[in-house]
């Protein structure tokens, strides 16, 4: 399990993300959290990058990946869940995600209606804030298709290219520091 991309994202680059919360004292069961988040690429979140994060009630993240084209407003656009990425808590105003056997990263997180700006606050921390935007889970594929699967568009697959009804070529490298 590797660190999820939006933290990878925020120490790199100044990107903003886009998740999708309701309510930021909820415990237990992930709360406002659960729900399926992209990373803005601009203020207004009319644009967001094609990684984004699926918070479930079991308190589990999985990352999402959508084609290059992906967009908030588009209700035609689709995407697909990859692997589990590890666990999550979200008490107060704070949202802790663990991944890997000892990997952790600690947020300050902020809900606005639809959007949730998270800062990174652990020790060594970015400090950069993040806005992150959520988008309707009806516009999942479900679990992205391995290479050699059956797929009739793009979205469906883990590599993103689908054609001839297969999803072809090799998964993308990692980012780095992932």
């Amino acid at each position: 399990m590797t660190r999820p991309r939006f933290c990878r994202l925020a120490q790199v680059t100044t990107l903003l993300c886009v998740l999708s919360a309701c309510s930021p004292d909820v415990t237990g069961s992930g709360g406002g959290l659960v729900g399926d988040w992209f990373p803005c690429e601009n203020a207004a979140c009319s644009e967001v990058d094609d990684d984004g994060t699926r918070f479930r009630s079991d308190l589990t993240w999985h990352e999402l990946e959508a084609p290059g084209d992906f967009s908030p407003t588009n209700a035609a656009a689709r995407y697909c869940e990859q692997d589990e990425g590890g666990t999550y808590t979200y008490e107060g105003s704070t949202l802790t995600l663990s991944f890997g056997p000892n990997g952790q990263a600690v947020f300050t997180a902020t809900i606005n209606g639809d959007t949730l700006t998270i800062v990174e606050s652990e020790d060594g921390g970015s400090g950069k804030q993040i806005l992150l935007k959520r988008v309707s889970s009806s516009r999942s594929l479900g679990a992205c298709k391995e290479s050699g699967a059956a797929c009739t568009q793009e979205a469906e697959c883990k590599t993103g290219s689908c054609t001839n009804g297969a999803c072809e070529g090799a998964p993308p490298p990692p980012e780095p520091g992932g």
